[in-house]
């Protein structure tokens, strides 16, 4: 709330109790004055917020409603399986300016195999799995 709205406010609830009323009655309109424009400016807000939202909801429901343009195909073909092993030899890695994380490092995984990663923090497990991704 603005603080020229309670600035107003004061002066309208003075100016009509000036004279005829005291001091109590300035203070009461002066409150029920403050606590109206609190909840017009709230209810302001909640209109506010209700209209982007329907609007949001407006544009959603016109995305769905598209059709797709990328779609499965009628018959498609089965997947190949292709070798998956995962081999690293003689890998020596390190971050620039750093000490190297891997000298020399030689690891074979067979495809199908589960393997777990265990060390401290900074020890390179991470890095790992991006070589392999890279």
């Amino acid at each position: 709330m603005s603080v020229l709205t309670n600035v107003f406010g004061l002066l309208l609830a003075v100016s009509l109790g000036a004279g005829q009323h005291g001091i109590e009655a300035i203070v009461v309109a002066f409150t029920y004055y403050a606590n109206a424009t609190r909840i017009m400016f709230e209810f302001n807000q909640i209109y506010r917020q209700m209209e982007s939202s329907l609007t949001e909801a407006a544009q959603f429901t016109e995305l769905l409603l598209k059709r797709p343009t990328v779609v499965d195909p009628i018959a498609p073909e089965p997947l190949r399986a292709q070798a998956s092993d995962v081999r690293f030899e003689r890998v020596t890695f390190a971050h620039a300016g750093g000490l190297a994380l891997f000298t020399g490092l030689d690891l074979a995984v067979p495809a199908g195999t589960k393997l777990g990663l265990v060390g401290r923090s900074g020890g390179g497990k991470s890095t790992l799995t991006r070589l392999r991704c890279g």
